[in-house]
């Protein structure tokens, strides 16, 4: 099959934004073609996504979306296969690289205490002398993640660590996150 045709497929599959198209949540990355059929081999933003396997998924290619169903993801090394319906090696070449999105309903289910980052940014964060600022990004540092927020009370971002012992409440619907550190604490940033 030509590249040509490849392309074709790729339009008849084009998901047009003004169709309804839903927030769509990142899980991960195609890496390269694998075998002669048209597998991708993945690596996985979500380790439980496994568990989970979407009926479809969005792969993201020149700012367009294009839907597929998905027939099996099962692990393999270290990341995942994806076998796509009616994909072919001409395809997947074609997709290597790309970001692959699942809609709002196959986000995976979080535990009590997780968040998905994307919901806490832009969120109110407030202490116990006031208001604080927003959350403007969450960074990964090794094993922990910490909460950067854009502030008036200093000349650059906060940094918070994300755990339970800083944070004290999340409220998503409000749309505040309260803080607890000693009093001192803001010093290190002036």
């Amino acid at each position: 099959m030509s590249s040509k045709s490849s392309n074709l497929t790729f339009e008849e599959k084009r998901v047009q934004a003004d169709t309804g198209l839903k927030e769509l949540f990142c899980i991960g990355r195609i890496l390269r073609p694998h075998g002669r059929s048209g597998a991708l081999f993945i690596s996985l933003e979500e380790p439980d996504r496994l568990k989970h396997v979407p009926r479809s998924i969005f792969i993201e290619k020149d700012d367009a979306y294009f839907l597929f169903k998905v027939i099996r993801l099962t692990p393999h090394k270290k990341g995942a296969l994806l076998i796509l319906e009616d994909f072919t090696r001409e395809q997947a070449e074609i997709v290597r690289g790309c970001r692959i999105y699942v809609e709002e309903e196959e986000r995976l289910p979080l535990e009590c205490d997780e968040f998905f980052i994307r919901d806490l940014m832009g969120m109110a964060v407030y202490w116990k002398k006031g208001y604080l600022g927003r959350v403007r990004d969450i960074l990964v540092f090794h094993y922990t993640e910490m909460l950067e927020v854009e502030t008036q009370m200093c000349r650059q971002a906060l940094l918070i660590p994300f755990r339970k012992t800083f944070v004290h409440r999340i409220d998503l619907e409000e749309r505040i996150i309260e803080v607890n550190f000693p009093d001192n604490w803001l010093e290190i940033y002036r």
